[in-house]
């Protein structure tokens, strides 16, 4: 039996963009706030800003995902059996898989993306009914050789 456990730099890089957009929708809310109250109020800013605070607070909601999904995160590799805890890239929610080996058709490394800069490493595992996205594990190259044996990666 083969465990597979969260890599701590990925729960901390998540993190550290929750904080930047916890700190940016402040600083949107605060001009928004400033704009209404101005001598001569500046509604259309303020409006704008207060819109780019709710893009933000969307985004915020897929990083707190990102984060849930990571915190879950594991894959574990008995004998026949995989099994792990897979997220959707495009929305960050995650959920347990349990596969045979046999059912593999391929692994590889991915980058899966969190914001347009920011990417995090995951193992992406392909079965003939459904792809499996397994995010920021540690020993990342070692779990992809063991799920494919003779496929070494250089």
């Amino acid at each position: 039996m083969m465990r597979f456990e969260k890599d701590k730099r990925v729960g901390e890089t998540i993190k550290l963009n929750v904080f930047v957009y916890l700190a940016i929708i402040g600083i949107a809310l605060g001009l928004a706030a400033r704009q209404c109250f101005a001598a001569p109020p500046r509604y259309l800013i303020a409006v704008a800003c207060f819109l780019c605070a709710v893009y933000l607070i969307l985004c915020l909601i897929r990083f707190l995902r990102f984060l849930k999904s990571w915190e879950n995160t594991y894959l574990l590799m008995d004998g026949d059996t995989v099994r792990g805890y897979g997220v959707d890239p495009r929305n960050g929610t995650g959920a347990a898989f349990e596969i045979g080996r046999e059912e593999v058709a391929d692994a590889s490394l991915q980058e899966i993306k969190l914001t347009g800069r920011t990417l995090l490493p995951g193992l992406t595992i392909r079965t003939a009914s459904q792809t499996y996205h397994v995010l920021g594990i540690e020993n990342i190259k070692a779990a992809r050789s063991r799920l494919l044996p003779g496929d070494e990666l250089f």
